[in-house]
């Protein structure tokens, strides 16, 4: 069928989606003569994946966004699960009411090998983390004999109500103390209620199941969670969405990895990302960064594996490759490593010591190159 969002290019249909939200245009990169990074001049900071992984160490897979699925060779912990992807200029410009992508679905959860799925936690209730999560769940559920647990809030539990009721899953309000950790397997989950990044689009809450194929105007966001997930002595925090804690992050907070949102970054203003790294990674002493959704939304995930350079940046309502850089600043002139994830790539992860006890960086330190780019020394 004709439609006027097929009918206009998508920058045109992104811009009219900007006016309607009354957003200001970005704003030009602050530093005077350095130049923006593309997402190409990170290329050597992806991570390999050796030829084998120990027996009973977790590995990450990244699919786009913020979804992620952690494996430790007995239980799967996925992030979100969001596949379908749907255009939103057609969605918005038609009034269209777009639907998870069951193909899409089957086919991502058969490459990222999703076989042994036990909880799936979920950030917040916008469509790009809580879309297909449902269908996900319906989908490993079939395959397995125990049934799957939904951590996220109230909102989000009314998104997966609106495609399937009675629940196929076991439903979990998010857990906030390390005391009163979730234990699934080895895995051990809490998590901490931090605020959305800044946006003016899809705010409130959901107080009761959605529709079989709501607007996409109706998944508001309701509350915002990070999530703890501690494995042995590996830690990892799951930080998906680009703004700093109400409160200072408790002390039990002392990540190996992050996984960092860096969506909305790219419109804020220099103090505003140095606020959100002083508060969730240098607080916190984590030696390790991963930047997340920072890739398009709206573009069909490819299930062949992938570097992040193939992977166009988002620049729906906001410039990812501003956010990125906005993180990778400070990082140039810490201990912290910046890396990136391969998409659909088994990447084993491992304790750290803290980024305040780390050697000084080597001549041969892959973040050189893309520090200097933006005319900082590294440290």
């Amino acid at each position: 069928m004709f439609t006027l969002a097929r009918a206009l290019p998508r920058a045109v249909c992104t811009m009219a989606l900007a006016g309607l939200a009354g957003l200001a245009a970005l704003a030009p990169l602050a530093e005077a003569g350095a130049r923006q990074l593309q997402i190409r001049d990170y290329d050597p900071l992806v991570l390999d994946s050796p030829q084998s992984i120990p027996p009973g160490q977790v590995r990450a897979r990244f699919m786009g966004v913020s979804t992620l699925l952690l494996d430790d060779g007995k239980d799967q912990i996925l992030l979100d699960g969001f596949f379908s992807r749907p255009d939103l200029g057609d969605a918005v410009l038609t009034l269209g009411r777009p639907k998870p992508d069951a193909g899409v679905i089957r086919r991502a959860m058969v490459r990222t090998g999703i076989t042994r799925l036990r909880a799936v936690l979920v950030a917040h209730a916008h469509h790009d983390h809580a879309f297909d999560t449902a269908d996900v769940i319906v989908a490993a559920d079939r395959a397995q004999t125990r049934q799957i647990l939904l951590v996220g809030s109230a909102s989000v539990r009314n998104v997966a109500l609106g495609r399937y009721r009675p629940e196929r899953w076991i439903y979990q309000a998010p857990r906030l103390s390390q005391a009163a950790a979730l234990a699934v397997g080895d895995f051990r989950i809490w998590a901490i209620e931090t605020p959305h990044s800044p946006s003016r689009l899809g705010r409130g809450s959901i107080d009761g199941p959605l529709g079989p194929r709501p607007s996409i105007f109706d998944y508001k966001s309701g509350p915002n969670f990070s999530y703890v997930v501690e494995h042995g002595d590996l830690q990892i925090l799951l930080y998906p969405s680009a703004h700093w804690p109400k409160a200072v992050l408790p002390r039990e907070v002392r990540p190996d990895v992050i996984f960092l949102g860096v969506g909305n970054l790219g419109g804020e203003d220099d103090s505003f990302a140095e606020t959100y790294w002083r508060r969730v990674v240098r607080d916190t002493d984590a030696p390790l960064v991963i930047p997340v959704h920072w890739d398009d939304i709206q573009q069909p995930l490819q299930l062949d594996p992938r570097l992040p350079h193939v992977a166009k940046p988002n620049t729906f309502l906001d410039d990812a490759r501003k956010g990125l850089q906005k993180v990778f600043r400070p990082a140039c002139a810490s201990p912290v490593d910046v890396r990136f994830m391969p998409f659909f790539v088994e990447i084993p992860l491992a304790s750290a010591p803290p980024a305040s006890a780390r050697f000084p960086r080597t001549v041969s330190d892959p973040m050189r190159g893309p520090c200097a780019a933006i005319g900082v020394a590294l440290r």
